[in-house]
């Protein structure tokens, strides 16, 4: 995490609350406050060592903990939701690096003055995961709510022991074995050309923009349509947005749409899962090009390699790709950069979109009828399109970061539009 920050605009996690009734600064101010106080890692610091790097996490009541607070939570006045200023503004905050060297390694935002004001938390990727995000958003609606809650202690951020099996001493094998898994993989997706939805892909790393837009198709007919179907909702999502994919510019780029799915280990942690800290690994959905002029074989391949990749995590089969990665992050920051920077230049990552999903998050307004949000997500950037969805109380929002040096504004509502109609193509099946 620390190296891409010579890499990308902001290695942040773009986190929004928008809420259904007024708040004063000073109230917001003091919630977000207590959220230092109850997550240590919010009150962190990087300090740098003889050859690397390590995390300073203040005391609460530390007098330079105050300045920093102070310095990281402001308020926006006379700016309204989703006004041109507004959009800017939360464009800026997405590309806006972090000095965590010299402050918090977050950034609070809040406009006061819309009926429905907004909170945005910029937070720096290291500190937590998207469930990482949603558990703080419990915390802070239960405090606007007059409720206390209590610390979270730290977690180890390890993430093995939701990796590997016991006994440990069997562990050469499941290396082995991962190994096997991880081979073969390769060799079945060696012919595999990754479709762009971009007419200009480029090679190198740049700011991103974002769109938020509610679906329109009513979130009854495709629980139903689902239903019928036999496909969960996200199936039917993701097979709309591959669908929206090989209709961009981009489709002859390619033989195979590859969607990239995030994951949370916690559940794969044999003793107490961790709570608070980034425990986010990914895997592969690949849709070939015999399957896109039929909808339902889109969806049956999809539905079937998910449920092949959960099992390689339940299974604890990845080890060897992991330990890959980890590989990478002790030849230093500046070479894991430089690395970074050499494999988007070889066209050595690629996707066609990347995709997460909380799916229904009705539960985060149960804490009391004082603080309830309307709208709330968690954003982050990607070097490709990276598509983030969760339905609350009824309705239905997509979010998307795309790289401006590939898409304009107008090409990503493009997109988003061809989505809703492959959308509404599988309802009417």
């Amino acid at each position: 995490m620390l190296a891409l920050e010579d890499v990308i605009t902001a290695q942040t996690q773009l986190l929004a609350f928008r809420f259904k009734e007024k708040h004063s600064a000073e109230e917001i101010r003091q919630a977000m406050r207590y959220m230092l106080t109850i997550y240590p890692k919010l009150r962190s610091v990087i300090e740098p060592t003889l050859f690397s790097y390590r995390i300073r996490i203040f005391d609460d009541n530390d007098r330079q903990l105050e300045v920093l607070f102070n310095d990281a939570f402001r308020v926006v006045p006379n700016v309204v939701y989703d006004s041109e200023e507004f959009v800017t503004f939360r464009r800026n905050l997405l590309n806006e690096p972090f000095s965590l060297e010299q402050g918090l390694p977050l950034k609070m935002r809040y406009f006061p003055d819309d009926p429905q004001p907004v909170l945005f938390v910029s937070m720096h990727h290291m500190i937590t995961d998207g469930l990482g995000w949603f558990h703080m958003e419990h915390s802070l609606l239960k405090y606007l709510n007059g409720e206390k809650p209590p610390l979270v202690p730290l977690d180890s951020p390890n993430m093995l022991p939701a990796l590997i099996k016991k006994p440990y001493s069997t562990l050469p094998r499941q290396i082995y074995n991962s190994y096997k898994i991880y081979r073969k993989a390769l060799q079945e997706t060696k012919g595999d050309v990754i479709v762009t939805p971009s007419s200009r892909p480029v090679d190198f790393w740049g700011p991103v923009g974002m769109l938020q837009r509610f679906v329109s198709l009513d979130l009854k007919s495709l629980k139903k349509v689902s239903k019928a179907l036999g496909y969960s909702i996200n199936t039917m999502h993701l097979a709309a947005l591959t669908m929206a994919s090989i209709r961009s510019p981009g489709r002859d780029t390619g033989n195979t749409v590859c969607i990239v799915m995030s994951v949370d280990l916690r559940p794969f942690f044999e003793d107490k899962p961790p709570v608070f800290g980034n425990y986010t690994a990914i895997f592969t959905v690949r849709v070939p090009k015999r399957c896109w002029d039929d909808p339902k074989e889109i969806m049956r391949v999809i539905q079937e390699q998910m449920g092949k990749g959960m099992d390689s995590f339940k299974n604890k089969e990845i080890i060897f790709p992991w330990l890959i990665d980890k590989l990478f992050t002790v030849i230093g920051k500046k070479f894991y950069a430089w690395g970074a920077r050499w494999v988007r230049k070889k066209g050595l990552v690629s996707m066609t979109f990347a995709f997460s999903t909380f799916s229904n998050i009705d539960i985060i307004n149960s804490h009391g009828t004082k603080a309830q949000v309307s709208e709330t997500m968690s954003l982050v950037p990607q070097y490709g399109l990276f598509v983030t969805s969760a339905s609350l109380e009824g309705r239905t929002y997509i979010d998307i970061s795309y790289p401006e040096a590939e898409y304009t504004h107008e090409e990503i509502e493009a997109f988003y539009n061809r989505y809703e109609q492959a959308l509404g193509e599988i309802l009417a099946l």
